[in-house]
């Protein structure tokens, strides 16, 4: 009676947990996630020289022009709101030309060019962007996936969700399988700390081992995966400062005395970390010594990464 309780409070745990929302934007009506290739016809820009972009797991996409296709043609892409900066901008529209790269987006009409007549060119509006892992063709269904937070004592364990990109259908499974992608072991590892936070895309099928047959455990065995491309921490000098608010706060139990300047950060940090301790630390007792801070040390953009200029 005891076990049969403890097994019922662990499926219990299971439910609430895989009714967790996951972080990654839902598809709409006009926000998709998309596949991008680069146009290489040859003809006067922007009628060629762009992108074409094919939805995942849909048959069909609707075009600026209006018309539905398999493919649809944009002239660029703003990449405006998803904060990356130039040089990751120029490596992915580089890694279209293999078709590497996964958006999240939505169309709108290209209206720079005043020849052009109106809504018959799109623009590829892209909110998040992934790029894929090797040169291994994607085969099969598209899937996000992320870690559900479950852990069992006993196999298979369910602790995984994958949801097909641009549906709204999901399952639990209990296995990954990215080893026959080709993908070496730093690429494995950011691969594990995506998935941690539902970050990961997947390409591939469910290929069931004679386990599995047997009716236990399913396992989604990727053909390819796409890693998400996060903001840099810089790319000039003037991105990077001297902060006194050395970490982010998620609590008043993380509260700490803000004194001197002396950790080398981006900006946009140091306005995040601000925030997150005025929120929960401003009104806090704390008791924090009192001295005089030296000058910081001046600070710079070296390799996207904010450092100590010596």
């Amino acid at each position: 009676m005891r076990l049969f309780k403890i097994i019922l409070g662990l499926l219990v745990i299971c439910a609430v947990t895989a009714d967790a929302q996951t972080i990654l934007p839902a598809p709409t009506a006009d926000a998709v996630y998309v596949r991008v290739q680069m146009d290489f016809r040859k003809c006067a820009s922007p009628y060629c020289g762009g992108f074409f972009i094919s939805a995942l797991n849909k048959r069909a996409l609707l075009c600026s022009d209006g018309s539905k296709s398999e493919r649809c043609y944009v002239a660029e892409i703003d990449w405006s709101r998803t904060g990356l900066g130039s040089s990751q901008i120029q490596d992915l529209e580089n890694a279209t030309a293999t078709g590497a790269v996964i958006v999240f987006g939505k169309m709108r009409p290209f209206d720079d060019f005043i020849d052009v007549k109106p809504n018959t060119l799109g623009v590829l509006d892209a909110g998040r962007a992934w790029i894929a892992a090797t040169d291994a063709e994607p085969k099969g269904y598209f899937f996000q996936v992320e870690d559900l937070g479950i852990r069992c004592i006993t196999t298979p364990c369910y602790y995984m969700r994958a949801t097909y990109l641009n549906w709204f259908k999901s399952l639990t499974i209990s296995g990954l399988n990215l080893n026959g992608v080709g993908a070496d072991s730093d690429q494995i590892e950011r691969a594990w700390d995506a998935l941690a936070d539902g970050r990961l895309l997947v390409a591939g099928k469910f290929l069931r081992s004679r386990l599995e047959r047997s009716g236990r455990g399913k396992t989604l065995t990727a053909s390819q995966f796409y890693l998400p491309v996060d903001p840099l921490e810089c790319e000039v000098d003037e991105d990077c400062t001297v902060s006194a608010f050395i970490a982010p706060v998620e609590g008043p139990e993380d509260c700490y005395c803000p004194t001197c300047p002396v950790v080398p950060m981006s900006v946009q940090e140091e306005v995040s970390n601000e925030k997150q301790w005025r929120e929960y630390c401003e009104d806090a007792r704390l008791i924090c010594p009192l001295y005089p801070c030296t000058l910081p040390r001046p600070v710079g953009c070296v390799n996207n990464q904010c450092e100590f200029l010596p």
